[in-house]
Formats: structure tokens, C-alpha cells, sequence
């Protein structure tokens, strides 16, 4: 399960606390290619479509929230919606999909804004999804809908960082549509006793180039911390590459995908979650449980990602790995550590609070 299924899940659950809450999970397949081709040229699913339409008039709903569109769910839903005028409409924005086709700003190895509202011209050339240029020109048809659809729809837009919310605006969106709110936690409390850490750093989610991992790896090997292992959990394209790339480095352990679960307990005992993302990330689910697990988070200062952050002495200047090294080496430090650890769980834990999270929740549909 990714970040943003884990994420949705936790919401599901934190909403359910104060409303009656009814799910319409859409996956992401399509059964036949005369199906899947009808859905990309029109930016509409039938099936969905008509799922949705059987909810609505099941339930009544005064509000239908919406997570992520692509690529099952397309945007025909919102044509659906347009018969409810008493219906509220929230779409939450995890990512960049209505600007980019990657969805995250990506390429060549760093941030790219080679795109813009007007064309795609680029992520099309570079075959910026799924290396496929057929299937990037297919998202950038659904891309410019769907801009249009957040700037031109009468809906409600939540946005993760107040970073993500400006950059929107900047894009000529109107601010008054856009607010500001975070993916709730599940069942994260303080610890009543302090667990001890074992010399361990760790790195879990996707093992990809633009994740960092090979720069975190090396920052690793460089720092002074030679009696310290690192273990990576997770799957991806790059999980082969690096495994024989490092198989003489006895520190660095590669422990494969395990399930949201028990990459917590594994947070909860380490030293450190090392972070190398070189892309705009949203609320990495890693980074909030991992500061609300009072385990230290060593992070770029990239995007929005500071904004999880009361105390950035960890925080290293992005693409900076000598940078990253100096602050493994800092680790040793347990005053300075335990102050930085406690100062942004206090501030993460009273940011994500149920009772902070409702209360904005319910200012959003009222206002």
C-alpha cells in the first residue's frame, strides 16, 4: 500500500469520527482496451460514473470528497456532480497532475518546471509518463481538464502545505477556494515509556531515482557512524541496481517491502529516517509518523516538506549529500537530538491533533 492509499485510509477513518461516512473506492483498472481507450479520449469512465450516480441517490450526501482521479475514476465525476447543486464538492490535491504529466516536477535528476498551463510540449517529448510519449499525451489531455476543472468548478480545494496552496494561486486559481489541511494520523500517540533505539538508520517507500536513495546510501558511507547499519525497506525500479551496487557494503542492509504496520515498529526503534526525495512531495507519510514516533527525521528542505517541521537543524539544503553527512554525524549528539525530537513532536502532534484537524474540517464545509 503507498503513501496515498495509507493516507486516504487514515482519513476515511479520521471522518468517520464525526460524520457518516460512505467510501467509493475505484481501482485503478480497466477490463477491456476498447474500455480503457473510450475512457482516456473522453476523460470519462462509465462504470464510475454510473457508481457514483447509484451512491448519490442511495445515500443523499451532503458533501462528496474527492481524493484522485486518475486514471479509473477520470473526470467524468464531476460532470455527474453538476446535477447536485445542493451537493458540496472537496477535492483534495496530493499532487501536481493538473500541471505536470510525472505529477511531481521531475526530471533529468531534479525539480523540473519545463511544462506550464498553456502546453506540455515538453513531457510529451520527454516522455514523461511512464517513458511512454502515447500515454504522456493521453495525461496531458486529462491534465489540462482537470486544471480547468479546479480553477473554472465551484468546489473546494484542500491542499497539504500551505506551500502547494500558493503555488496554485500563483497559477491564477482563486485563493478563496483553496484552504489548507493535512492528512490525519491513525492511532499515533506518545509513548508512555521511552523505547530504546538501536544503532540503526532507516529509509522506507519507493526505490526510485527520484527518491534519493543511492545519494542518501552514499552520505551514509561518508558519514563517521561506522558502527551504525542502514536498512532500506521497500520496493522499486532501482531495488535490484542498488543491491548490487552495495553488496560489498556490509552496513547497508536492503530489507524489501513490509506493510505500513510494521515499518512503524521499525521507526519506532531506529536512530533516524533518512530522507534524499528530489521531488515536491506532499505530507510524506514517513516523515509525520516517524517525528510522531519521537524517532529523528533527516530531511531535504524541499517544497513544502519544512512545513511538518518546528525545529529544522536536520533539515539539509536539497541536493546538498555533503550536507546530508554532516548532519549523520550530528546523530551522535543526544542533547541536541532529543531537543529537536521533542520540539517537533510537540508541534506535529498539536498541528495533527483530532480535535485542531475537526475543528478546521468543519470550518472548511461551513464556510
Amino acid at each position: 500500500m503507498g503513501g496515498e492509499d495509507v493516507a486516504v485510509n487514515n482519513e476515511i477513518k479520521f471522518l468517520k469520527e464525526n460524520y457518516h461516512v460512505e467510501s467509493l473506492l475505484i481501482e485503478n483498472t480497466i477490463n477491456t482496451n476498447t474500455a480503457q481507450k473510450i475512457s482516456f479520449l473522453s476523460l470519462s469512465n462509465y462504470e464510475t460514473n454510473k457508481k457514483l450516480e447509484k451512491k448519490i441517490q442511495e445515500i443523499h450526501p451532503d458533501i462528496v470528497y474527492i481524493h484522485n482521479t486518475w486514471f479509473s475514476a477520470m473526470l467524468g465525476v464531476f460532470n455527474v456532480l453538476k446535477k447536485y447543486e445542493n451537493v458540496q464538492i472537496i477535492v483534495k490535491v496530493h499532487n501536481f497532475r493538473y500541471d505536470c504529466i510525472n505529477a511531481v516536477h521531475y526530471r533529468d535528476n531534479g525539480i523540473c518546471h519545463d511544462c506550464n498551463i498553456s502546453s506540455r510540449y515538453q513531457g510529451i517529448k520527454n516522455k514523461c509518463y511512464d517513458n511512454s510519449a502515447i500515454k504522456s499525451t493521453a495525461l496531458t489531455h486529462y491534465s489540462k481538464k482537470y486544471f480547468s476543472i479546479l480553477k473554472n468548478t465551484n468546489l473546494k480545494i484542500l491542499a497539504l502545505t500551505n506551500f502547494h496552496k500558493n503555488y496554485m494561486v500563483n497559477l491564477g486559481i482563486n485563493t478563496q477556494k483553496i484552504y489548507v489541511f493535512e492528512n490525519p494520523i491513525s492511532n499515533i500517540r506518545e509513548n508512555s515509556t521511552e523505547i530504546k533505539k538501536a544503532k540503526t538508520l532507516i529509509y522506507g517507500g519507493r526505490i526510485s531515482k527520484e527518491k534519493g536513495v543511492e545519494e542518501v546510501i552514499d552520505s551514509f558511507l561518508m558519514s563517521g557512524l561506522k558502527d551504525y547499519d542502514f536498512e532500506i525497506y521497500g520496493d522499486g525500479p532501482e531495488l535490484e541496481v542498488l543491491r548490487k551496487k552495495y553488496i560489498s557494503a556490509n552496513r547497508v542492509k536492503f530489507k524489501g517491502f513490509i506493510e505500513n504496520k510494521k515499518i512503524i515498529e521499525k521507526i519506532k526503534t531506529s536512530q533516524a529516517v533518512l530522507l534524499g526525495t528530489k521531488m515536491y512531495e506532499g505530507q510524506p507519510t514517513l516523515i509525520t509518523e516517524a517525528i510522531l514516533h519521537k524517532t529523528l527525521v533527516l530531511s531535504p528542505s524541499l517544497g513544502g516538506m519544512m512545513e511538518f517541521f518546528d525545529d529544522d537543524t536536520f533539515l539539509y539544503t536539497s541536493g546538498d549529500y555533503l550536507d546530508l553527512t554532516d548532519k549523520i554525524n550530528t546523530i551522535v549528539n543526544k542533547k541536541l537530538v532529543n531537543k529537536v525530537v521533542n520540539n517537533n513532536f510537540n508541534y506535529l502532534n498539536n498541528k495533527l491533533s483530532n480535535i485542531n484537524l475537526s475543528q478546521k474540517f468543519q470550518e472548511i464545509v461551513n464556510d
